[in-house]
Order: structure tokens, then sequence, then C-alpha cells
């Protein structure tokens, strides 16, 4: 997303811009994102200023306020629900497996009991039974998100230990997960970060932004392949990968600073399911607490309420000092495209308004935003 901002900024130097035909925009969402939503939203208000801009496509599985983006776009909307793979979705608490009902349902929460968790290890040894929940899988491909690095971490280490003895000796897998090993120490031309090579070693494995391009590429390739069957990853991977799995876990209500967002859980549940392999997906949110308590209320709540409209991250805010460096970047891009022949003038342009941005010709305002 960022090296296409770069892009389409030198495109814009250059006078350039009216060589691109189309700019597929997946993963739209992010535009609402805290960090990563200003520069998309500054490349694609350049874009909406040019007099011979591209044709725009913007894909989500995850947006709300379509009407509103769709509207700044000039675009129309395509809707569908449709999905390949179904999804059945469960949350646990305290061992005990609850499922997801779909539909009106005329009770507390959408949620009713289904089993108690087999408890294959000692609650010692597997507290949360993360590591039972894997081992139903069986074998099958199995994706943990995880709240920071070093729980992806200490996770697969806990994961690697409690199954490693349990599955059954595949010389053909051992083979590939040494060749995967080796592949990767040529790539590196050296060891991999510490414990991931044991963590391969067992099919399972760790990813995140703190691992090296050869380390990632690495695992993600083993785990597409089947080599790697238990894979450990940060929220930042339902967004930016595309690695499908059987099952999805959620090791925590908590994601990142504060609880899981709806669009965020919806990313994340929404990578299990692998279409042509399984004929349904599953997903599992490990809750603490009691059911009837306050993270349960939280949970039941996340799992039947809209996404969220989306919201501009230019607007002045908590973020305010970043807003106003982001919109000045808007103004020169603008400025830019005004001295280009292929551009139309600012005044021109249907653009949008930061309020409260220094700038002469208030830019970026998202319909519906004040």
């Amino acid at each position: 997303m960022e090296k296409a901002h770069v892009v389409l900024d030198r495109l814009t130097l250059e006078c350039r811009l009216g060589e691109v035909g189309c700019i597929v925009v997946d993963e739209a969402h992010m535009v609402a994102d805290p960090n990563r939503g200003p520069g998309l939203e500054a490349a694609l208000s350049k874009v909406l200023a040019s007099r011979h801009r591209p044709q725009i496509i913007a894909m989500s599985a995850t947006m709300g306020g379509l009407q509103t983006l769709s509207e700044w776009l000039q675009a129309r909307m395509f809707l569908t629900n449709f999905r390949p793979v179904p999804l059945t979705e469960h949350v646990v608490f305290q061992g005990t497996v609850y499922m997801k009902v779909h539909g009106n349902v005329d009770v507390d929460s959408p949620l009713v009991r289904l089993r108690t968790l087999d408890r294959c290890f000692d609650r010692r040894s597997d507290p949360d039974g993360i590591a039972a929940l894997v081992a139903e899988a069986e074998g099958q491909s199995v994706l943990v998100f995880c709240v920071s690095r070093r729980a992806c971490e200490a996770c697969a280490a806990l994961l690697t230990d409690r199954l490693g003895s349990r599955r059954p000796e595949d010389l053909r897998l051992t083979l590939a997960r040494q060749e995967l090993l080796a592949d990767m120490r040529g790539e590196l031309g050296g060891e991999p970060t510490p414990g991931l090579s044991d963590c391969i070693l067992h099919g399972v494995a760790f990813h995140h932004a703190g691992l090296t391009v050869e380390e990632r590429t690495g695992v993600e390739q083993g785990f597409r392949a089947g080599i790697i069957s238990v894979l450990t990853a940060t929220s930042t991977l339902a967004a930016g990968i595309n690695l499908p799995a059987q099952r999805v876990i959620l090791r925590s209500f908590h994601q990142g600073p504060g609880p899981v967002r709806r669009a965020q859980y919806l990313q994340m549940v929404g990578r299990a399911g692998r279409a042509g392999l399984a004929q349904t997906g599953e997903s599992f949110l490990m809750g603490r607490g009691a059911p009837g308590g306050q993270e349960w209320e939280a949970v039941s709540r996340l799992l039947v309420e809209p996404v969220p409209p989306l919201t501009s991250q230019l607007l002045p805010g908590e973020r305010m000092n970043t807003s106003r460096q982001d919109a000045h970047l808007v103004e020169q891009g603008l400025r830019t495209l005004s001295t280009c022949p292929y551009s139309a003038r600012t005044s021109g342009a249907r653009s949008w308004v930061v309020h409260g941005a220094p700038t002469a010709g208030r830019l970026c305002h998202w319909p519906g935003t004040g």
C-alpha cells in the first residue's frame, strides 16, 4: 500500500498518471486505519483530483458505511454475502465451547452451549486449552492469532512442546520440514530467529513483523504447502496475507491495546475455511472469566454488532498533529496535479475537506463527517 503511494506520487510528478488505467484497492477498509489510513486516503485523494483519473476498484469483506465511500470514489456498489466455505463461529469460556447461532434468536446472547473441551493435557501445562483446541484439528491447518510478537513465539513454543510427542512420525513431512529449513538457512546465510527451527521441525511456526522477509516467506510457503500445520501470528497477518486455514483461533478477546473490533474480528475469522479442501471453516475465540460476566457480554455483542462506518483518519481528533501533516501532503500533491497538463486544478476537483487543517483548499471531506 505504501509502495503504491510512492509510485502514484512519482507518476504525478512526471505528469504520467494518465497512463494508469485501473487502480485496485484490496482491503479498502484500511482507509480508516489510524496508522495506514492517512496514506491511503491521501493517495486516493490525489487520484480523484486528476482529470484523466484511472478507474478505481475498492474491495473489502469488512467495511461499513459503503454509501459514504462510494460517493467519495464516485463509484457503483456491488454487494454479495457469498462465501465459498461456510463458517461456524465458536467461543470458549472456562473449558466449555459455545457456538454462535445465526438468525433471529429471542435470547440475551447469540451463543449456545455445544460441548466441553476435551482436556487432553493437564491444566498446568495447558491452562486455557489452546493445545487441546489445536490437537482437535488432527493435523489440519490451524491459524492462531496472538496479541503480540512475544505471545506468538511463546504460543508456538508451547504447542511444539505439547503436540510434538503426540503426533506420529511422518517421514515425508520430516524431510520436507528439513528441506524448508535448509532453504531458509541458505536465504538467510545463517540460522533463523531463535526457536523457529525447532518449531518448524514439529510442524509449528510463528509469524510476525520481527522476522526477516526470508523467514516470513519460508513460513508462508510452508504453511500453504501443508508442511507447517500450525501457525501463530499477530492480527496484522489477517489484513495483509492470504493464508486460509481449516481452523482459526483467537487466543484472546484483546488484540493490541484494547478489545478486538468487529471489522478486525471478521478479518481474522474470515481466514477459516479452505475452498476445495474442506466443507466448512471453524473459528474459536478464547474468552476470560465466567459465562455471563463482563467479557462474555462484550463477546456476545461483538458477534452480532454491525461493522461501524468508516471514519476519515485525516480528520482532526486524537491524531490532530499527524492529521495536519497528512493534509498538508495531500495539498502539496494536488498543487502538483494542477501544474500537470493531464490534471484539473484543485478548485475544479471533487475533493474532501480536513476540518481545521492549515490548507487554503480545505481538502478531503468525507460525506457525512461534518
